[in-house]
């Protein structure tokens, strides 16, 4: 049993921190082509952008100034929301950036993205035009970057596991 608690520790540690391997490649897609993946396009500038970014496992909102609008009913301020690190496929932006971003609605009226969903504004407005004004008021999203309950729990799990151990090896002890 002396043996086995080491071990036994050892697995439940590694499993406690483990986290899902996220890997990002994308596809070089004409704006065209983007269009048909996101059906709302725009150039904008970011005005709003998260603190910390790439913890791993959420998402976070960037705010935009809008441009123009490429495809879709895009309103003059929009959140954008993307996974928190390019690793996981989310964009990255510092505040001040020009972009063009090729986004799709969520159910809710926040816009999604990502990094296989984004290029140059300029190669985009030569790609699909000058696009339009964008609409009156904002659509804002959810800020700052979701809460990973399932490191939470599996971290909770593991120290029940780690403790429940314990105590059976020193009754036995």
């Amino acid at each position: 049993m002396k043996r086995l608690l080491p071990l036994l520790f050892l697995v439940v540690s590694l499993l406690g921190v483990a986290v899902p391997a996220r890997a990002c490649s994308c596809a070089l897609l004409e704006p065209d082509r983007l269009l048909e993946f996101a059906p709302t396009a725009f150039v904008g500038t970011v005005t709003g952008a998260p603190a910390v970014a790439g913890r791993g496992g959420g998402s976070v909102a960037y705010t935009f100034e809008v441009e123009t609008g490429l495809a879709g009913e895009v309103p003059a301020v929009v959140d954008v929301t993307t996974a928190d690190s390019s690793a996981a496929c989310g964009f990255e932006a510092a505040l001040g950036t020009r972009m063009a971003v090729f986004a799709h609605d969520e159910g809710n009226g926040v816009l999604s993205s990502g990094l296989c969903s984004t290029t140059d504004a300029d190669l985009a407005i030569n790609a699909l035009g000058p696009g339009t004004q964008p609409t009156g008021g904002s659509v804002a999203g959810p800020t700052g970057a979701a809460f990973d309950w399932e490191a939470v729990w599996l971290g909770i799990g593991g120290l029940v596991v780690v403790a429940a151990v314990w105590l059976a090896g020193r009754r036995h002890g």
